[in-house]
């Protein structure tokens, strides 16, 4: 099983306008759109009914946001301790009283009217690509509305998620007993943006693995490649998976010791066409690699006694490194944070 990816560190926030944990109070109503189903529970178990491969989006895209509004209901509900309160509610036409908006103004019509009071641009999830979106409080006419607006119906549940995770919510690994859920009641002051750094974020394996509470596990952390070799493929495509088959030479094409490195660095041969190393290290571990490499070529000078002049000629790095075991730090910690710092 080779890992692609990760949560921590990829997906940088662009920015928080403000938000306020002290939650106390208001019931709202989430909105979203049902699609062709009765209900947003009905649509949000829809995924073998859904033809995730035509060109026509709009079941995938009610039955992934429905899915995305019954995972807030729920969450909302084990925080404020009030199992009844919190319903759900079609976009059209608009209901009363406080409301969460799930889905930007293409795919949910009170988001679509209520946009400008709201100051919702509706081409910024858009810009954000699929898998980003905006959360964003304002007020309409006195009440309180809250969007969740993604740039495809995968933005919206990974904004939903992160919404979440800002109330304090935790998934530390599958199944109910991982979760930290805070008690606390709603009342939010939100405005977020976001995007990855990295379009896949997973694993890359093969066969039938995996199973309901890992698969629900991987989708609340924003992580997204899996193998296509699933039984019901239709529940991963609702989370907002990319499905993944063939390439057995995966684990050689991406961790393979003797590659070229991608990027222009002067510890590496490279051109002028490559992109800049994303990866600078701190100038310590270039100091520390230089006295090292000095003290250890005058030693070797004064044991096989060889002309200081002749020493980089005699003991060159690449003799160091591969026939003394030299160990370069710039190589081994180039990627960690602690080491960039």
């Amino acid at each position: 099983m080779t890992v692609r990816g990760s949560w921590r560190g990829v997906w940088p926030l662009s920015f928080v306008l403000l938000l306020c944990p002290r939650l106390a109070g208001a019931q709202p109503t989430i909105v979203v759109n049902f699609g062709t189903f009765p209900s947003a529970e009905a649509a949000a178990v829809a995924e073998r009914e859904v033809n995730w491969l035509d060109a026509d989006t709009t079941d995938d895209t009610a039955c992934t946001q429905c899915f995305a509004a019954v995972e807030l209901q729920r969450y909302l509900r084990l925080m404020t301790q009030q199992p009844e309160a919190i319903g759900i509610a079609s976009d059209d036409p608009i209901p009363d009283g406080e409301l969460i908006l799930i889905g930007g103004p293409d795919s949910n019509a009170a988001t679509r009217a209520l946009a400008g009071e709201l100051g919702l641009d509706a081409n910024t999830p858009i810009a954000l690509g699929p898998q980003g979106y905006r959360i964003k409080t304002g007020s309409e006419q006195g009440r309180r509305v809250t969007v969740i607006a993604g740039g495809s119906r995968v933005g919206t549940l990974y904004g939903v998620y992160d919404l979440l995770h800002l109330l304090g919510c935790r998934w530390f690994g599958p199944g109910q007993v991982n979760e930290e859920i805070p008690h606390a009641a709603w009342d939010p002051m939100l405005g977020v943006m976001q995007k990855p750094d990295f379009l896949s974020r997973g694993f890359y394996i093969f066969e039938e693995r995996g199973d309901t509470d890992f698969w629900l596990w991987m989708a609340r952390n924003r992580l997204n490649d899996w193998s296509v070799q699933v039984k019901n493929p239709g529940f991963l495509r609702k989370l907002g998976f990319q499905l993944a088959c063939g390439t057995h030479d995966a684990e050689w094409l991406f961790l393979n010791p003797s590659a070229v490195y991608p990027y222009r660095h002067a510890q590496f041969t490279s051109h002028g066409d490559m992109p800049a190393d994303p990866y600078p290290v701190s100038p310590a571990y270039q100091a520390i690699n230089s006295h090292v490499t000095q003290r250890l070529r005058r030693w070797l000078c004064r044991k096989h006694k060889v002309e200081t002049g002749q020493a980089i000629t005699r003991y060159p790095d690449q003799y160091l490194n591969r026939e003394l075991g030299l160990v370069r730090l710039y190589l081994r910690h180039r990627n960690v944070p602690w080491a960039t710092a």
